[in-house]
């Protein structure tokens, strides 16, 4: 291990990349509300967003032993140097086995020390990959680091093959789709509902059905289309997994990056829609009848919907849930519908919470739903 001298200590320049759509839809959005608030989200806006941004996206095959980084943060290749996004610094700690907190908590010129040296380790090893692939922003930024030969599939390939599974009838109506929910802080997130399939489940309770995109082509890649369940009242969202046969249809990356493999990707996804879109009246259905059974033990059926989604509860995690059944927006009540509404509540708002166990909570939600419908079909 190399001695570290000290310095005084300056801010690595990593990049957030939090951009979420601002300059994109500015540009594509066609006016603005009342007193200067955004025009709500149109189809075009969002296709257009994920256009531009993924024009600005870039992904570089580059040999392992050509990086370096510098003592004021920047990555080093060949000549070339870039800012490091906070999920690439942290895939190259998990490429190099050094604790990524660690990492973190070091000044720059320590950060390089220790991975300049470790690298070198690792490569006279034989323990990392002769190539690697960088996912680059506007020729500045290292988003990520991936292996060298996976295919990317981009955010609007992806939103692409989603539109296309849908209603002829939605799409040819201009307000058939209404867009809740566009994220681009990383991963890409877009929520689609259809105003139509509305149904009211108690008095002044109205929930929507529509299709959630997760895409993530950075970080673990992966793509999920699933459908989903919105609340009006409180702006929860019930996620239920595209199913064929009972099995839930997963995406896979294939190890290539030749355009077979993102033909194959394309698939996929169109699959993963085709099954979301599907039923969706029957899944708000299978919602409302739940306001037909009652729960005896609320703190059992929080802890049931949380095993479906594969989450073993804390007790600190069940009271917050157990909470948010009291402080319902039309009040309290005693039934499994409500049981899944606070579910929801927290996996939709919680956002002290780390993502994937809010996801996995959701989506035990809508395991509740798919058993619903299950029942129902067999009676």
């Amino acid at each position: 291990m190399p001695t570290i001298a000290t310095r005084p200590f300056v801010r690595n320049p990593t990049c957030s990349t939090t951009e979420v759509h601002g300059a994109a839809l500015a540009a594509a959005s066609s006016g603005a509300g009342p007193a200067g608030t955004p025009a709500r989200l149109r189809l075009d806006d969002v296709r257009c967003a994920l256009k531009l941004r993924s024009q600005r996206i870039a992904s570089e095959q580059v040999a392992t032993q050509s990086l370096r980084l510098t003592e004021d943060g920047f990555l080093a290749v060949s000549g070339r140097c870039y800012k490091l996004a906070t999920l690439a610094l942290t895939a190259f700690a998990h490429l190099l086995r050094l604790p990524a907190a660690l990492l973190f908590e070091c000044p720059p010129y320590v950060q390089a020390t220790l991975f300049n040296w470790r690298l070198g380790e690792r490569l006279a090893q034989g323990a990392v990959p002769s190539a690697v692939g960088l996912v680059i922003e506007d020729g500045e930024t290292v988003l990520s680091v991936l292996e060298a030969h996976l295919a990317l599939l981009t955010g609007s390939d992806v939103f692409a093959a989603v539109l296309s599974q849908a209603p002829r009838a939605l799409l040819n109506d201009a307000d058939g789709i209404e867009v809740l929910d566009f994220d681009q802080r990383g991963y890409i997130a877009v929520t689609l509902l259809v105003p139509s399939s509305s149904i009211e489940c108690q008095a002044g309770d109205a929930v929507v059905a529509g299709i959630e995109i997760h895409h993530d082509a950075h970080g673990q890649p992966c793509t999920r289309v699933s459908a989903v369940l919105h609340r009006r009242v409180c702006c929860n969202g019930i996620l239920v997994r595209a199913r064929a046969d009972g099995r839930t249809v997963r995406f896979r990356r294939p190890r290539s990056a030749s355009c077979g493999a993102l033909r194959k990707m394309q698939r996929r996804v169109k699959r993963m829609a085709a099954l979301a879109w599907q039923g969706l009246d029957a899944k708000l259905g299978a919602l409302k009848q739940l306001m037909c059974v009652r729960v005896l033990n609320p703190a059992e059926a929080v802890d049931g919907v949380a095993r479906r989604g594969g989450l073993t509860l804390s007790s600190r995690e069940r009271c917050q849930i157990l909470r948010a059944i009291e402080q319902d927006e039309l009040g309290r009540g005693d039934t499994m519908y409500h049981v899944l509404n606070a579910c929801s509540r927290v996996g939709t708002h919680a956002t002290a919470r780390p993502l994937a166990w809010r996801r996995r909570l959701l989506y035990g939600c809508g395991e509740v739903i798919l058993q619903q419908l299950g029942a129902h079909a067999r009676t």
